[in-house]
């Protein structure tokens, strides 16, 4: 069994929102889908609840994705997909550089495999929390050892067959 994916829409636009839900639920990905029309309720909304999953409209009231994804910098540690009817590359290109996983087009939302860019955003989330994971344990590890070689008083020679 699938879990269940807990996600939040942000976008200024009923009629959008509407239309990413679909796309959304026909790419069929067993989620539940929480909804902003602002960044600010937006904000409010990522402080009383834990979301697997982001999809962020690139233009928002007084606001922009980008801005958003600044404002949450690393203090969030959820994936953000973001979806916009306009744009263009330095637009993907910034938000990418921010902390974005993947950047849509809203008009391809129905054509693009939205399971897989769903997954493939949550897998790799997954896999940079176990690199940090394993990178702090590999710290921790030398530390240790480091510190216990430091702590002998002897001197420990290796030799081999050659001598």
């Amino acid at each position: 069994m699938e879990k269940l994916i807990n996600i939040l829409l942000v976008d200024d636009s009923a009629i959008d929102r509407q239309y990413i839900k679909l796309a959304i639920h026909k790419a069929h990905v067993q989620c539940t889908i929480d909804d902003a029309e602002s960044a600010e309720k937006a904000m409010d909304k990522l402080q009383n609840n834990t979301y697997d999953l982001i999809f962020l409209d690139y233009i928002l009231p007084h606001t922009s994705g980008i801005e958003f994804l600044k404002a949450i910098g690393d203090t969030l540690d959820i994936p953000v997909i973001m979806v916009t009817s306009i744009g263009d590359d330095m637009v993907s290109s910034e938000a990418i550089k921010l902390g974005a996983y993947d950047y849509i087009n809203k008009t391809l939302l129905i054509k693009e495999p939205l399971d897989r860019i769903i997954t493939n955003t949550l897998e790799k989330h997954m896999l940079i929390h176990e690199k940090k994971k394993a990178l702090e344990a590999l710290k921790e590890s030398e530390e240790k050892y480091r510190t216990i070689i430091h702590q002998i008083p002897d001197i420990i020679y290796k030799i081999d067959k050659a001598g």
